[in-house]
């Protein structure tokens, strides 16, 4: 496996551990064991079926387009969206997490890494055809909406049901009702 797969779906189980050790710490072969045996117990397991999905994610983001290997990852990752009422229109970055896989359009410019999203929520393009650029660290709760071309900071917290058709500077949490934007310290 590449290198850059195996880091990133490291991160990934991390995440949904809910542990974010220093991946640096572990030398090359504890990675690779640590990410082989849990990709095994997952792969297998019942419970995991939203892990197999960012799996198959991850498959089709990291190996060359018409490759057997990404065949094979899209056959799979479309198998398992069928088992969600979501769509996912991009490759998000390392750390992605999803909590509840339950009614979920993501549809982004770009997201970066660690994001977290619940329920219900919407990533999408407005009439302009813009879509949303998403930075690091940041979550979104149950049924919030980002709309356009708008551009969400790094380490910023979409409260949920909030609209936002703007930018958000960095560590910004966006809350629902009077859209009240209030920057963290």
């Amino acid at each position: 496996m590449d290198k850059t797969l195996l880091r990133t779906l490291y991160w990934d189980m991390k995440v949904r551990d809910g542990c974010q050790d220093d991946i640096d710490s572990l030398s090359e072969a504890e990675k690779e064991a640590y990410i082989r045996k849990e990709l095994r117990k997952m792969l297998h397991n019942k419970e995991e079926r939203l892990f197999r999905l960012t799996y198959w994610m991850r498959m089709r983001q990291f190996y060359p387009r018409s490759s057997p290997k990404w065949l094979a990852a899209t056959a799979m990752y479309k198998r398992e969206l069928q088992k969600y009422p979501i769509r996912i229109d991009c490759n998000p970055g390392e750390g992605f997490h999803i909590v509840h896989p339950s009614f979920m359009y993501l549809n982004a410019e770009k997201i970066g890494s660690f994001f977290t999203v619940y329920q219900g929520v919407t990533l999408g393009v407005d009439k302009t055809g813009g879509k949303p650029v998403i930075g690091d660290h940041v979550t979104v709760y149950t049924n919030a909406v980002i709309s356009g071309p708008v551009k969400i900071g790094d380490g910023c917290v979409i409260g949920a049901n909030a609209f936002v058709n703007r930018d958000l500077p960095p560590n910004t949490i966006a809350i629902a009702g009077d859209t009240i934007f209030k920057t963290r310290k």
